[in-house]
């Protein structure tokens, strides 16, 4: 979706969609460690 984006010349787009993934990937990161993983 973020080569979509670029090559529609959408970086509004995929600057949202970099920063939702980051947001995921956080808290992927919280969970994994209140879990003591």
């Amino acid at each position: 979706r973020i080569v979509q984006a670029e090559e529609l010349g959408e970086y509004g787009v995929r600057r949202l969609l970099e920063d939702i993934l980051m947001m995921e990937e956080e808290h992927r990161r919280d969970i994994m460690s209140s879990l003591g993983r």
